[in-house]
């Protein structure tokens, strides 16, 4: 079965799909097993940008074009990824719901399977993040957010010229 795996932008409060023509966007075919291994962190996503994407839209809209978010057709999207983890997960992975242990960034085992097995399947898809749309940019906490150029180029330090 053909899938359609779509990139976003982590920048804070300004969450958004890579707009960048050609980038952000893979298209490729999968095994049932691995879908099965990457819907627990698949359905995570669907459940975080649900709650996120009414926040993260306006400033993206007004950041990018009102147009960016309809373009991205997120809703479908959103609705499609749900549809397809609950044909996988069963009702407890379904169930899982302790908001606490995300404030803390901490994932289960099988979401953090999920996220493993997609890091290793954009490094063999896009070994030279080429086509990926998004920079790696460390945070103050030591951790990273991916960004597109236009937020990538907004958080970069200004270094005075004399």
């Amino acid at each position: 079965k053909a899938y359609r795996l779509q990139l976003w932008c982590e920048a804070p409060n300004c969450q958004h799909p890579v707009s960048e023509a050609g980038k952000g966007v893979y298209e490729f075919e999968a095994p049932r097993e691995w879908i099965e291994q990457i819907a627990p962190y698949a359905n995570l996503i669907a459940r975080v940008l649900k709650t996120l994407t009414p926040i993260a839209a306006p400033a993206a809209n007004a950041f990018f074009g009102e147009e960016l978010m309809k373009q991205s057709k997120i809703q479908y999207q959103l609705e499609a990824m749900k549809e397809l983890t609950n044909s996988i997960l069963s009702n407890e992975q379904l169930l899982v719901n302790e908001p606490a242990r995300l404030g803390d960034g901490l994932l289960t085992q099988p979401e953090r399977s999920g996220i493993l097995a997609l890091h290793s399947f954009l490094r063999e898809k896009d070994p030279h993040h080429e086509f990926l749309g998004l920079k790696r940019h460390p945070t103050y906490t030591g951790d990273y957010l991916w960004l597109c150029d236009t937020h990538y180029q907004q958080s970069q330090s200004k270094i005075p010229s004399f």
